[in-house]
């Protein structure tokens, strides 16, 4: 079971792999097996990055999805503005957030020193009925299966007040460490996000 997942890792160079998948499991043996074993089978199925970036290159001007800057831990951050996300299908937004997070994973870590992403949810624009909240909680799962241990934090500005039990609903559907870690903010600037990202890195709009 997991010594057989544990060697798949093994012939991939990647047993840092496994120990996230036992922490983002709290360190339940059963339950990482289970995940690592989705897990590589989602793996053994994804494309190649290049061809990743063929099937969304065209998205990459929409701005829906890119990294921008490092926090005050060398942390890359990902910034998700959900105005322009709204616009595409759940499947095409789940295309950008893979092709990113494995570039991600690729080019910005620093093994052993730089190993989780901040990731910043600006609604700037968009109106209570057009947030896609079926797209942000598939992408929330999505990071939490496929990516054990990789988010830091996740801060979400420009939160409409009427909005907070959206969040609490979506909250919901992912684990109580992971929803710990999202804050959630009416301004488009609070002074958290601030504190977290440094002015050279933080995105000025």
């Amino acid at each position: 079971p997991l010594t057989e997942q544990l060697q798949r890792q093994r012939d991939r160079k990647d047993l840092t792999q496994v120990l996230r998948f036992l922490q983002g499991s709290g360190w339940s043996v059963e339950e990482a097996t289970d995940a690592l074993t989705r897990y590589v089978e989602w793996r053994n199925n994804l494309p190649d990055h290049a061809d990743l970036r063929k099937d969304v290159e065209v998205l990459f001007r929409s701005g829906a999805i890119y990294w921008h800057g490092r926090d005050v831990f060398l942390r890359p951050v990902l910034v998700i503005r959900t105005l322009e996300l709204a616009k595409m299908s759940q499947d095409r937004a789940l295309q950008l957030v893979v092709y990113w997070l494995e570039f991600g994973v690729d080019k910005l870590m620093v093994p052993g020193k730089v190993e989780q992403w901040v990731v910043v949810v600006d609604l700037t624009g968009v109106s209570a009925s057009a947030i896609p909240v079926t797209t942000l909680k598939t992408v929330m799962s999505f990071l939490q299966k496929n990516y054990r241990a990789r988010l830091g934090k996740a801060v979400v500005v420009s939160l409409p007040w009427m909005l907070q039990m959206m969040v609490s609903v979506v909250k919901g559907f992912i684990k109580k460490t992971t929803a710990e870690k999202i804050d959630t903010y009416a301004e488009k600037n609070p002074r958290p996000l601030r504190e977290l990202i440094p002015r050279g890195q933080l995105e000025e709009k």
